[in-house]
């Protein structure tokens, strides 16, 4: 088993400091730790919704942060890249760490992710965030040093062992997305932290969290997590330093940190298009199971609109997660619900799993461009960006447009579909939508 490392150190740029770090571990791999130089600055990108290219408008599903990193060819020991490429089998893995002034991203790549050019003498390399290969987050669960340590409960007269609120179960998990992230959980319905264990409360308060055997693997998080997201409307990600949970719809300004305010010096083109989505039927199913009651007590929402009866497209989304808990706060502890607890016992009720509902539906529509039936005259549009310094827009942050841009968007707040970072040209492209 070989292990290759080339790495270019620290380079200035304008936006601040940069380097790249390229690790490729395989058994017919020569081992080696050299430098390497950038043909050009990577572009990270991620789109956050289903784009007007897909086939299937139907499947929502996350997409993550990906990067195209050319390098020279010719390595600072002398030998070349390609060449150590190409002893890859076709399951090892091309580990990529990119950092910037707000912090560290990893990517995975494979082997047919990788091309060459002859003239140029660089190598492209293609990678996703390593989420998107479903590889096993070695940080990731409980113990100390772990993304789970201190989230976690332990066996003490107030607290039953091994309890977690659904908030921290995702920032555990946001947390092995990179180096020491910062996590960001904006517009998440269930806001209790571990925190909350540590006071006593009336007797019946009730968090929704969940025991942790449930989501001790990293594979099981990502199952839950993901399957949160699709039905709270958020999408998740992580870029720039940042790994975050946001809800598509989330506009509030209660917190500065939540949005970016950009008037025309801000931008070096603008412009908009028409949504061409022609939606007939929006249906969803969305649902949050209690373990701890019967298996029939399952919290749902099943909502059915006709948006246009000339329609050509149905949009139907049903997701399920079988796998969230109640942690009660009885007879002075807090207890993971479970046994003969009915409904009533339980921290989700109708009133909660519709506002969710109501919440994810309306982040589908601004994000997908659907129109309602009540308001037919107002079609959505794309909004496109091209925004100078990569520090202007945070991958989490909403956009507040002010006064001087165009009349279509003056005033208003809107929230980014895709977002890509050109680190050579130090600029941001983004495409958003009106929220």
């Amino acid at each position: 088993m070989g292990t290759f490392v080339a790495s270019t150190g620290n380079v200035t740029r304008r936006f601040g400091t940069f380097s790249a770090e390229v690790q490729i571990v395989g058994n017919n791999v020569s081992a080696a730790t050299t430098t390497m130089l950038m043909a050009k600055m990577p572009k990270i990108s991620q789109d956050f919704d289903v784009q007007e290219s897909s086939e299937d408008i139907s499947k929502f599903r996350v997409n993550l942060s990906k990067i195209s990193i050319s390098i020279f060819d010719k390595l600072g020991n002398g030998n070349l890249l390609f060449t150590t490429i190409n002893q890859m089998a076709d399951n090892d893995t091309i580990q990529i760490k990119i950092t910037v002034p707000t912090g560290s991203d990893f990517f995975i790549g494979t082997k047919a992710g990788c091309k060459y050019d002859r003239v140029s003498r660089k190598v492209t390399i293609e990678a996703q965030a390593a989420i998107r290969y479903d590889v096993q987050i070695t940080n990731y669960g409980t113990g100390t040093g772990n993304t789970l340590d201190g989230l976690v409960t332990s066996a003490t007269p107030s607290t039953d062992a091994n309890l977690i609120t659904s908030s921290d179960a995702i920032k555990g998990f946001l947390l092995s997305q990179g180096s020491s992230p910062t996590t960001k959980i904006i517009g998440h319905k269930f806001t209790e932290t571990f925190s909350s264990f540590s006071t006593a409360p009336v007797d019946g308060t009730k968090i929704l969290g969940y025991n942790v055997s449930l989501i001790s693997t990293y594979a099981n998080a990502q199952t839950n997590i993901l399957t949160n997201s699709i039905i709270e409307g958020a999408f998740v990600g992580s870029m720039m330093g940042f790994a975050f949970y946001v809800r598509r719809n989330f506009k509030s300004d209660s917190d500065s940190d939540h949005f970016a305010t950009l008037s025309a010096s801000n931008l070096q083109d603008f412009g908009t298009s028409f949504n061409k989505r022609n939606v007939k039927n929006f249906n969803t199913t969305l649902a949050l199971k209690d373990n701890g009651l019967s298996s029939s007590s399952v919290f749902s929402e099943v909502v059915s609109e006709t948006v246009s009866a000339v329609g050509t497209q149905n949009v139907i989304l049903t997701v399920q997660n079988n796998n969230l808990n109640t942690i009660k706060y009885s007879s002075s502890k807090w207890q993971l619900l479970s046994g003969s607890s009915t409904v009533g016992d339980s921290a989700l009720t109708d009133a909660i799993i519709e506002d969710i509902s109501t919440q994810a539906r309306d982040s589908y529509k601004k994000s997908l461009g659907i129109g309602t039936a009540n308001n037919p005259n107002k079609t959505p549009f794309l909004i496109t960006l091209k925004i100078f310094g990569i520090g202007t827009l945070k991958p989490y942050q909403f956009i507040r447009f002010g006064s001087d841009i165009h009349p279509s968007v003056n005033g208003l707040d809107a929230r980014p579909s895709m977002l890509e970072y050109d680190l050579e040209n130090d600029v941001i492209n983004c495409e958003a939508y009106l929220i």
